[in-house]
């Protein structure tokens, strides 16, 4: 910690931040914590230093983050970069400008958020001063929030700004823009009203008459109790010293933004910051309020464990918005594709247990499946390696998918049908292809080695050693709606309870609440505490070892047995009409779990299962401190 030949550079636990850097230290930082370590940029600034460009940046953890930025980026490249970055499906987080030696350049930052639809923001740039409050009341009109706005830098010019805008999710936040030597009023008065610092940037604006103007632009939002901070105007070594004062206070830098006094050679930086204190109360209830909000979602429920040690578990909304019934982490939620990873442990015990191989056929005259006949004789060599890694060949996860056709067939007459006329895509042990069906397939191998139903099997053999007891197969109609299951409602023409559910058991149809799945992943998670089910050898070699095999378009889905792998961060998300859900496991000893009662798909921007997928490892990347835990 401390300073470099070519700027600072401060180390924290989860967020290194860099500043007075030049483009050369900037660049290799970049390479050094992006590039090499997979951390995310939480923030970035471009500022002039006597004719010289500098930047500041905080680096910090971040779970599948897909970014793009430019620090250095010209003026003259700016629409240019805007048109490739949005046709790539990226949308505008920082819109930073700065002066040197009298021409303008950009400090961007895009990020892409599993979706690609221009109608989830705005952006406003080097609009003329007077559009500000316009603007702002058109935000606001049009159910938009601001994340980002800044002044830019300007010599004899008229004033303008950058500002950027994301549909809002019911936040309350507020814009603010003063004198340098004003803003203490402005701070202080904001917090008097219950708001909270997220960003204050700083421009200096240079008239022709050679007087130096620095102002001062705020982002503010409702305050949800958190412990926060905000300075201004602050020299490198008296930022230095408060960021390490922060931090012996708990409240890590979450907003830096470095300016520019004068210009040219008399150019010299200040900066501006924001810390805050992050707590699991009152963050993660904010987190899941405002993605509610936007998703409409009628009822969830989370549960998260650190350590072993049950750290969160909460209930927000209605189980039954019609009884007015309350969401609570031991609400029963259909869970879909979260019953992959928990049929994946439940055959690779009876490999562990030496009732089964990996390598064994399924189908064939000695397969153990022989009672079907298949069409395509390719499938007499799929092993139930194949079936656990979705690289049998066959059955995909599109419109063809055949668990979600013929719903007057019985699970036995499906299975029959679709061996005897469809034929396979690949090769078997060639090509990654997500399949339903396959799974489907597991729970009949687990049923003809165990001689009983998939259901009673996994429930005594497997989820009652995790001290689960209230999993079931869900039923297909609300009139099968179990004691304490939430009611699910469907988007459009989506009609939850026009499924089949039984007949997906082992691929899809399990109920299961928040606390029991984070039971389940916690005994397989691969930590010591508590006693796992599986063995390590078996964790290691086989359960979180994708087979390397690509999609047809060639890419490494990194998909083990019922997990997707991300170095030593795992995951398992599962959607069907009217509901929602995904289980983490995360490398800093976190594990998550998320259950809700509906799925959107549209406008893309509400895509639940992608939008649950990054609320719960934002959580995990946002969460400083956790309560103290207690078995589960």
């Amino acid at each position: 910690m401390g300073e470099k030949l070519n700027g600072y550079e401060l180390s924290f636990d989860r967020y290194e931040v860099f500043f007075d850097l030049d483009d050369h230290a900037y660049r290799d930082a970049f390479q050094s914590e992006i590039i090499e370590r997979g951390w995310r940029i939480e923030d970035l600034s471009g500022y002039e230093v006597n004719g010289v460009a500098r930047f500041a940046a905080i680096f910090a953890e971040g779970h599948f983050r897909d970014q793009w930025s430019d620090h250095f980026m010209r003026e003259g490249d700016w629409l240019s970069s805007f048109l490739k970055r949005t046709q790539d499906g990226y949308q505008l987080v920082r819109d930073h400008s700065f002066e040197v030696a009298g021409d303008r350049f950009y400090s961007v930052l895009w990020e892409r958020f599993g979706y690609n639809d221009p109608t989830a923001w705005l952006c406003s740039h080097d609009q003329h001063i007077q559009r500000w409050g316009p603007m702002i009341d058109e935000a606001i009109r049009d159910g938009f929030r601001i994340v980002d706005i800044e002044g830019n830098p300007l010599i004899g010019a008229e004033e303008t700004f950058n500002a950027t805008q994301h549909v809002t999710d019911g936040r309350d936040w507020k814009i603010t823009f003063s004198a340098l030597n004003k803003f203490p009023e402005t701070r202080n008065s904001m917090k008097n009203l219950g708001y909270r610092a997220v960003r204050v940037s700083g421009f200096n604006n240079a008239t022709s008459f050679g007087d130096d103007f620095q102002f001062i632009v705020g982002l503010w939002e409702k305050n949800d109790g958190r412990a926060w901070s905000a300075f201004h105007d602050l020299s490198p070594i008296t930022l230095r010293d408060t960021i390490i004062y922060g931090d012996s206070l708990q409240q890590r830098l979450t907003s830096l933004k470095g300016f520019s006094y004068g210009h040219g050679s008399n150019a010299r930086q200040r900066f501006n910051i924001v810390c805050e204190k992050r707590e699991a109360d009152p963050v993660v209830d904010t987190m899941v309020t405002r993605f509610m909000n936007l998703h409409q979602i009628p009822g969830m429920a989370i549960a998260v464990s650190q350590y072993g040690k049950l750290v969160y578990s909460r209930g927000y909304g209605f189980g039954d918005q019609t009884g007015r019934t309350p969401a609570t982490p031991n609400t029963l939620f259909r869970v879909a594709s979260c019953a992959k990873p928990i049929t994946a442990v439940a055959v690779l015990r009876l490999v562990e247990q030496n009732q089964l191989k990996l390598s064994d056929h399924v189908f064939g005259t000695n397969g153990i499946l022989s009672q079907y006949v298949t069409a395509d004789t390719r499938a007499h060599s799929i092993t139930v390696e194949d079936l656990l890694h979705h690289t049998s060949g066959g059955w995909p996860n599109d419109d063809s998918d055949p668990m979600f056709s013929n719903y007057s067939m019985s699970r036995d007459e499906l299975i029959t049908w679709t061996l005897g006329n469809t034929s396979l895509r690949h090769d078997p042990h060639t090509t990654f292809m997500y399949s339903n069906f396959g799974y489907c397939l597991l729970g009949r191998i687990i049923e003809k080695i165990t001689r009983q139903t998939y259901e009673h099997h996994v429930q005594t053999a497997i989820l009652a050693p995790c001290g689960i007891t209230d999993m079931r197969i869900a039923g297909d109609t609300l009139a099968d709606r179990l004691p304490g299951e939430a009611v699910y409602y469907g988007e459009g023409h989506d009609d939850p309870y026009a499924i089949h559910i039984q007949r997906t058991d082992s691929h899809g149809g399990w109920v299961a609440s928040a606390l029991d799945l984070l039971r389940f992943v916690l005994r397989v998670d691969g930590y010591s505490d508590p006693a796992q089910i599986l063995s390590s050898d078996v964790m290691a070699d086989y359960m979180i070892a994708p087979s390397g095999l690509p999609d047809e378009k060639g890419i490494d889905q990194h998909y083990a047995c019922g997990w997707w792998i991300q170095d030593r961060d795992w995951e398992c998300n599962g959607d069907l009409p009217g509901n929602t859900a995904t289980l983490d496991r995360a490398s800093d000893s976190v594990c998550l779990a998320a259950v809700m009662n509906t799925r959107r798909r549209s406008p893309a921007y509400l895509n639940t299962p992608e939008g649950l997928r990054r609320l719960m490892w934002g959580i995990n990347d946002e969460v400083d401190f956790w309560p103290p835990g207690s078995p589960i």
